[in-house]
């Protein structure tokens, strides 16, 4: 009889121990899934959009996040957006025709991130795949933490992509800062590498003492030599945050002596604890792209939030085209 007690306790001592390392070996992967939404209702009471009024998506995302070993991580997100672009012909005086032509979906799901991040050594990490532009997307999009109203001017101006294929090595300093090189094809999340196999190659740094940020972000595409640099700085304190970025692409398009610049400033205050206050004002010059020189968009507005869900009213006034959109915005994460 005792001698079947110390065999039956030995084997729920082994099954618990078998248990328990099953379960630490178990730990990973570990699965997060996310989402954000953003829709809204706009009109354009200078009558110079077309078509004047309407609703609107401007982003239906849900993406997942793994963690696969203590430090490997994997992220894939899939955003929806329009890929496709209206298609132009001109005749050789420079008349445009008519073309007929399918246009393709204004909601069309993309593949927008699908990165490793590896942290090889403390303090030092690599993301490969298809990973987000630190030029605007890791720091700026956050710091104005309003893109369910309005994105970043870089990204709504296309000075750069949001995200591209490549890879990244960062350094991280703690809290305090980090500083990243690395490659990407240059060509964007809809395109793959080039007939030129030519790589864009960036370098990043970010510096945080106390309540400010200061970013500079620079990369360079030799074959087509395309310069660009992007400096941002912030400071934020309570309720209050006020940012400034400014950007420059040089030699456009291999065209000597041409550039696009911009300037951003941007800011929001809280009244209440769920009610606050934004402006925003951007500044562009010598954008061929759009045939924009020293123009300016305003955006002032006010905001509701609770949790993840917010609903914004706001006035989004550009001198390029004239119009002056008011706009009620509603924007969640999930």
């Amino acid at each position: 009889m005792v001698m079947l007690f110390k065999k039956t306790v030995f084997v729920i001592i082994m099954l618990l121990s078998v248990a328990a390392f099953s379960q630490n070996e178990n730990k990973y992967p570990q699965q997060k899934f996310f989402g954000s939404f953003y829709t809204g209702f706009y009109y354009d009471i200078a009558k110079k959009n077309i078509p004047v009024t309407g609703f609107e998506v401007s982003t239906a995302l849900v993406g997942m996040k793994s963690q696969v070993a203590e430090n490997i991580s994997v992220k894939i997100i899939y955003d929806v957006t329009r890929t496709t672009s209206d298609i132009k012909v001109f005749d050789t005086a420079g008349n445009n025709l008519n073309v007929l032509y399918f246009e393709g979906s204004h909601y069309t799901a993309f593949l927008k991130e699908a990165e490793v991040d590896w942290e090889f050594a403390p303090g030092y990490e690599i993301n490969a795949g298809q990973i987000l532009n630190q030029q605007y997307l890791t720091l700026q999009d956050r710091f104005w933490g309003y893109r369910f109203v309005a994105v970043t001017m870089q990204e709504m101006y296309r000075f750069g992509a949001p995200a591209d294929f490549g890879i990244r090595f960062t350094k991280h300093f703690g809290k305090k800062g980090s500083f990243s090189l690395g490659a990407v094809n240059g060509d964007g999340p809809f395109k793959l590498q080039d007939n030129d196999g030519s790589l864009l190659y960036f370098q990043n740094m970010q510096y945080s003492p106390g309540n400010f940020i200061f970013q500079w972000y620079g990369d360079f595409m030799n074959i087509k030599n395309v310069m660009h640099n992007s400096f941002f700085a912030g400071y934020k304190k309570n309720r209050k945050r006020i940012g400034v970025e400014y950007d420059r692409i040089d030699s456009l398009m291999v065209e000597k002596n041409n550039y696009t610049e911009g300037l951003s400033i941007y800011g929001s205050t809280d009244i209440t604890d769920k009610i606050d206050l934004f402006f925003r004002t951007d500044w562009l010059s010598a954008v061929p792209k759009y045939s924009i020189k020293n123009e300016y968009k305003i955006i002032p507005g006010i905001n509701y939030h609770k949790n993840t869900f917010n609903t914004a009213v706001d006035l989004q006034y550009f001198t390029g085209t004239g119009s002056a959109m008011i706009y009620w915005h509603f924007g969640v994460r999930f």
